[in-house]
């Protein structure tokens, strides 16, 4: 096949394929000169504009760009495009804005300038500022579900609303209503199933019968214009029409009904290609990397187990020696000067034994806030203790120091965290990824992940581990980022995410910490945390929580926001024993269902009796605490993830 040609490859680029993605059939041709136009939706330093390019082969780009809120247009010119990077100049007012963005896969990440006076095209590119995203329709299938929005009902209530079509053809529906104005999280209700009457991309009508258990009707009918929809709804308790406004959101979801292998794979292949570009400046491979390990070291003795360790030390000793770790790996700079730094710290839990024929299996450990590699490794400490628990079942364990940045490298989301998670035991802050007189491209959940994708190198490259059986596993913080890296990274063949099967709606006003968030755009704007679990299908996947986890919600018990996670999470798992829920009976905690220390008796993986709803538009499901045996078969976490390694 010929090299695409630098127009043709804007082609691609307007029409949303990056490079690992199957191009739209039948491009434009000479025979056929007309031209393809896109809108793309940008997220300019927090300032929402409409980009709209039009292209045809042979003559110059034409764009326009509006302001969204007022429609006022700007001048846009000396457009450029280099087969990779877009670059135009965008002057209202006296005002003068520079635009450099990556395009590929129906999005765009750059950065601009901004300036007063003068419209020459800056020469110094640390004057490149200000942080743009965008996406296009087409950073979907193109098709006009599965969508997402995000509403505000009568100026009060927050929902998320889910559409899509089941292979009938038939809609279906979801929301949830999970804040409000007034009582933030304590507004959070159920999710409700909607009965879906019209959705053609433009119009859209749906009801939405249970309203969380009350039995009252609400009757929607809505305008889509751009990503903004609006419109009115009525209830069957007065005869008022109240208004809802909205905007497009989980751009990049998988949807709620299930799909085929194939694609499955194609959408995983495109959003794990976005979410490169939005979180980790597009994934770098490390230029050099090395890996300090200093002299071995017995493990920490075992004094007092916390009393919720669920898990039976007597019958494997720590059986295991611990070296240091320091990661320090190099980049390339994003504004092309030298290679930039990472440095990452860990301990390598290496088994004392002759390893099993194709190698010992191996586990990322990460640890959750206030904590770090060296407490994951304390069998007495009361949170994080998993890495120690690997470690006696012979695993060789690469636990991983997560910290938070610097205050000047994140003090726009969060201010607190000025000396790391644990800087007793070394995890200090983590300088961000940057070049000088810059700040960061990434997201500082991007690197982590990174951070994970190179502890994934490191035991890959050892002649003792079997590297098709690494598992990434963690608790809160932990188990989010567990959740990020089983997702982008492949290699991890089985993730055990912990204390993380939250609403994200609910988290932006449950008071957790924010994290969690993007710097450069709205995360919930193109993900939800079901779209990570779709990612990481159809390998083996537990998420635990306890049936009530404060954390995350206020609803009592049991903890619906993870059943409903796990509802919609499950539509991409065609082998659903690959996929458990387990709903254990304690709260923001680790557990293994090995030994229950108050009883002493074993407890082992329970799992929700309902996780669907026996009937339409009911929510007995979400309220519904009791839990069973899965498939009625008796199993410790360390027995599914021994079966379920490959």
């Amino acid at each position: 096949m010929a090299k695409p040609g630098k127009w043709q490859l804007l082609v691609l680029a307007l029409l949303g394929c990056g490079s690992d993605v199957t191009p739209p059939p039948t491009p434009p041709t000479p025979a056929d000169p007309a031209p393809i136009t896109t809108t793309w939706y940008l997220n300019a330093d927090s300032s929402r504009l409409t980009l709209t390019i039009s292209t045809l082969k042979d003559h110059p780009l034409q764009a326009t760009l509006v302001k969204e809120a007022s429609g006022e247009p700007s001048v846009i010119d000396a457009i450029l495009w280099d087969g990779l990077r877009l670059e135009f100049r965008r002057r209202f007012g006296s005002t003068t804005e520079w635009y450099s963005v990556i395009m590929g896969a129906g999005i765009f990440v750059g950065r601009f300038s901004q300036s007063e006076g003068s419209m020459e095209r800056p020469a110094d590119p640390t004057q490149y500022r200000k942080h743009v995203t965008a996406w296009s329709e087409l950073a979907t299938s193109g098709d006009i579900l599965p969508r997402g929005f995000e509403l505000l009902l009568d100026g009060q209530q927050r929902a998320r609303l889910h559409l899509d079509r089941d292979s009938q053809g038939a809609f279906v529906g979801r929301m949830k209503v999970y804040s409000s104005v007034s009582n933030g999280s304590a507004a959070e209700q159920l999710a409700d199933d909607l009965m879906v009457t019209e959705w053609n991309g433009t119009h859209l009508a749906f009801s939405r019968i249970n309203r969380s258990g009350n039995n009252a009707a609400e009757t929607y009918q809505g305008t889509l214009s751009g990503r903004l929809l609006a419109g009115t709804f009525t209830t069957s308790a007065d005869s008022a029409k109240h208004s809802f406004t909205g905007a497009r959101a989980d751009v990049l979801m998988y949807g709620i009904v299930p799909r085929t292998a194939t694609d499955l794979q194609t959408w995983q292949t495109r959003t794990r290609s976005q979410l490169h570009s939005l979180m980790l400046a597009g994934n770098p491979a490390p230029t050099s990397a090395t890996v300090t390990q200093d002299p071995p070291m017995s493990p920490q003795p075992m004094t007092q187990p916390a009393p919720d360790r669920d898990d039976d030390l007597s019958h494997h000793p720590q059986d295991y020696l611990v070296r240091k770790l320091t990661f320090r790996h190099t980049l390339p700079s994003p504004s092309g000067g030298p290679d930039l730094t990472r440095t990452a710290y860990g301990y390598l839990a290496l088994p004392t034994g002759p390893p099993p024929p194709g190698g010992f299996p191996a586990a990322v450990t990460v640890n959750g806030h206030d904590g770090s590699a060296w407490v994951q490794l304390d069998p007495d400490e009361e949170y994080y203790w998993y890495g120690d628990a690997f470690a006696r079942r012979g695993y060789a364990v690469v636990a991983l120091d997560i910290s938070h940045r610097p205050l000047l490298d994140r003090q726009t989301l969060y201010t607190d965290y000025t000396d790391g998670d644990d800087a007793a035991h070394g995890n200090v802050t983590h300088p961000a990824i940057q070049a000088p007189g810059r700040d960061s491209d990434w997201e500082e959940d991007g690197e982590r992940v990174w951070d994970v994708m190179r502890a994934v190198d490191f035991l890959s490259s050892l002649p003792e581990v079997n590297p098709k059986r690494i598992v990434a596993t963690g608790l809160s913080m932990g188990g989010e980022i567990t959740t990020f890296s089983a997702a982008l990274e492949p290699r991890i063949a089985l993730a055990v995410a912990a204390g993380f099967s939250p609403d994200l709606g609910v988290m932006l006003y449950h008071g957790n910490h924010p994290c969690w968030r993007w710097q450069h755009a709205d995360v919930r704007e193109y993900i939800e945390v079901a779209d990570l679990h779709a990612l990481i299908a159809p390998r083996p996947l537990v998420i635990e929580t306890g049936k009530q986890d404060w954390v995350f919600s206020n609803l009592p018990e049991p903890f619906a926001a993870s059943k409903q996670l796990f509802r919609w999470s499950s539509r991409a798992y065609g082998q659903p024993n690959n996929f458990v829920h387990y709903l254990h009976y304690d709260g923001h905690h680790y557990h293994v269902g090995d030994l229950f220390s108050a009883g002493g008796a074993k407890l082992f993986v329970r799992v929700p009796v309902l996780s669907e709803p026996d009937s339409p538009y009911t929510d007995a499901w979400e309220t519904d605490g009791r839990t069973r045996l899965p498939n009625d078969q008796q199993f410790t976490l360390f027995d599914f993830t021994n079966s379920a390694l490959p």
